[in-house]
């Protein structure tokens, strides 16, 4: 309790610190962010109620949070603490887009609302109520009688005969073939072993606590049981199937022992008494389907599945403090899945108190799942539980009908509202027409008055054009007076101009008959240039021919020189090469008696060596031989010194163990003395 009011009280100063300036939509989105977040229904009323703030709720808001699944009684509450206001549009035409649009028309005030308009009242009526989703208890409270709250929405708790209050979920009274770990499902390898993963809402609890069973009426029913497992089933397979059934309630699990059946320890072929119509089968390679309920095998093909395969038994164990459901071997499903499995870790979910019950999801590589320590004791059953839903149920239709009220009057309101404005939109638009009206006197007027003052302004311009008609004509002959001047004054300037061009004529003349003697003694003083010039070419060819010949007589004899010369070198040559060979014969020869020399030096050195190497050897020996003597020599002399000295430790030992005897013996001594004179005081005393 002390937890829920400071959860309230958080909440509320949270909010009440960021009240300034809010819509009524972040309103609506805020409540729908806690029932989302599972706040629970008394922690959002207190929260409404504490928060000081109204709630301006439109239609579509209420039909909103209906539609989040928000109560019904947090939206009364939310309508307490505030009004609800009209969502249609209340803007009222202005008057001049009443008058600048002149094809406005009346229309009545019941055509103002949309086609496809519903009011709120209808749609509460026809939406059904949704109960509040559970949520996670105090841990005092953390006990069967939980189950027996947490599953009621979704199935019917009765007492059988046999094993008490069990419970048949809703699905298999709707489905008369439905079975437990068959629909809705799969099969995930984890650290903690073969985990059944599905999607109900209330997995959580009967897939992982409790066993199933057969009830009264051949029903599946669920019994409860506090013991968490990733499933609790036993296997069996075949070459090319693979199956599992759930286990029945006499299928106990203790920690110190292991999972017994009808208080014995289980062994690796016990059957736990079930029978071929119990089991779900699947072909081994689909064993990972996604759904494995669409690759069960037909009942028909089950009893003969049945009969050929082998019973696994008991698979169970407990490590870590908690159940591993072994099963079937991992590399079996692999090879015939023809997939790597890794296992998946399981994660504990954190849920605070008072929020909804988490379904398995992942998170990374892990599986996060809700499995809380459940109490053995069931202090409420669930006859009281489904008192307190009906007494629950009682209040939410009663707070619905409040709903339904309210919002009727809201309706009732708005429908008022909109007639007052139709009535105000005539109002508007027969002043508008008046309006126009006199609009178009005034611009009927303004219009002629624009027409006459048009009028005058065209007989003025009719003036100014024939004045400026009779100036453009008397510009016209004054121009025709200047261009008959100006053609006389062209006239007497070409007759100068012709005169001046006859003289220049003549002086061309003459100057063209002095230019044509000038070339003409110009062209004899060239022929006569050109002559000479032949005659300096001649002579000058001649010498050179001359010089020509001379220099190919001297070419030719030396010539004969330089090949007199090449003969004599090539003789030399001749001689010179047989010199070299007789030096090089004469060369060879001699290296090759040094060579000779060198090989016997050769020889004599190793013969040398290797009379040097068998002295050394025969040192060496002696040298090894000398000091492996006096190795031994020093080894004998450490070994007495060791001795010695070990020798001459026992004498002190001994010694100091002697002297601590006699030290002991004078201490008793003396202390018998004392105990003496203390005995010999007493009794003088």
């Amino acid at each position: 309790m002390k937890s829920l009011k400071a959860l309230i009280a958080t909440l509320t100063m949270g909010f009440l610190m960021g009240m300034t300036a809010v819509h009524a939509g972040e309103e609506v989105t805020e409540i729908e962010r806690m029932v989302s977040a599972g706040v629970s229904e008394p922690v959002i009323t207190a929260y409404i109620d504490n928060a000081g703030r109204q709630y301006e709720l439109t239609s579509d808001d209420i039909i909103r949070l209906e539609r989040e699944n928000v109560s019904d009684a947090v939206i009364l509450e939310m309508i307490n603490h505030g009004k609800i206001v009209d969502n249609t549009d209340t803007t009222q035409p202005s008057l001049s887009s009443l008058i600048s649009d002149p094809t406005t028309t009346s229309t009545p005030a019941a055509q103002t609302l949309p086609v496809a308009y519903t009011p709120a009242s209808t749609l509460l009526q026809t939406t059904p109520v949704v109960e509040p989703p559970v949520t996670v208890p105090q841990n005092s409270d953390m006990n069967v009688s939980f189950f027996y709250q947490a599953l009621a929405p979704d199935g019917n708790w009765h007492n059988d005969p046999s094993y008490g209050w069990v419970w048949t979920p809703t699905v298999a009274d709707t489905h008369s073939d439905w079975r437990p770990y068959a629909q809705h499902g799969h099969w995930t390898y984890t650290n903690q072993g073969w985990y059944w993963e599905s999607s109900y809402n209330w997995s959580w609890a009967a897939f992982h606590y409790g066993r199933w069973a057969r009830g009264s009426a051949q029903r599946w029913v669920w019994v409860p049981d506090t013991k968490w497992a990733p499933a609790w089933v036993n296997f069996r397979q075949t070459n090319d199937a693979y199956g599992w059934a759930p286990l029945p309630p006499e299928a106990r699990f203790d920690e110190k022992v292991g999972l017994e059946f009808h208080g014995n320890l289980a062994g690796t072929n016990c059957d736990f008494g079930l029978r071929d119509a119990d089991y779900n089968f699947v072909p081994s390679d689909r064993f990972l389907a996604t759904d494995v309920g669409t690759c069960l095998l037909p009942q028909s093909r089950v009893k003969n599945v049945f009969n050929i395969s082998i019973n696994l038994g008991n698979t169970y164990q407990y490590r870590d403090h908690h159940v591993v459901n072994a099963g079937i071997p991992v590399n079996r499903i692999e090879s015939y899945t023809h997939q790597t499995i890794r296992p998946v870790q399981i994660a504990d979910a954190r849920v605070d108190i008072g929020q909804q019950i988490p379904h398995d999801h992942r998170q990374g590589d892990q599986l996060v799942t809700f499995r809380p320590q459940i109490d053995a004791k069931a202090p409420v059953n669930p006859l009281v539980i489904q008192e307190r839903r009906a007494a629950e149920e009682q209040k939410r239709q009663e707070a619905r009908q409040k709903l339904q009220d309210a919002v009727a009057q809201r309706e009732a309101q708005r429908v008022q509202a909109q007639s007052d404005r139709a009535a105000k939109t005539e109002a508007a638009k027969l002043q508008a027409q008046n309006l126009r009206a006199e609009q178009q006197q005034k611009a009927a007027e303004k219009a002629a008055a624009t027409k006459a003052a048009q009028d005058q302004r065209q007989a003025l311009a009719q003036q100014q054009a024939q004045e400026r008609a009779a100036k453009n004509e008397a510009a016209k002959v004054q121009a025709q007076n200047l261009r008959a001047e100006q053609q006389k004054q062209a006239a007497d300037k070409a007759a100068a101009t012709k005169a001046a061009q006859d003289q220049r004529q003549a002086q061309a003349q003459q100057q063209a008959k002095e230019r044509a003697a000038q070339n003409e003694a110009a062209k004899v003083q060239a022929q006569n240039l050109r002559a000479e010039q032949q005659k300096q070419a001649a002579e000058k060819a001649a010498a050179t021919k001359a010089a020509q010949d001379q220099r190919q007589a001297q070419a030719q004899q030396q010539a004969k020189e330089r090949a007199a010369q090449n003969e004599a070198a090539k003789v030399q040559a001749q001689n010179l090469r047989a010199e070299q060979q007789k030096q090089a014969a004469e060369k060879a020869a001699a290296t090759k008696v040094a060579q000779e020399q060198r090989q016997a030096q050769a020889q004599q050195q190793a013969k040398e060596r290797a009379a040097q190497n068998e002295a050394a050897k025969v040192q060496a020996q002696n040298v090894r031989a000398e000091q492996q003597k006096q190795a031994a020599e020093k080894a004998a002399a450490t070994k007495a010194a060791q001795e010695a000295r070990q020798a001459a430790a026992r004498q002190q030992t001994e010694a100091k163990q002697q002297e601590r005897a006699a030290k002991a013996e004078a201490t008793k001594a003396e202390a018998q003395a004392r105990k003496e004179k203390t005995a010999a005081s007493k009794t003088q005393g």
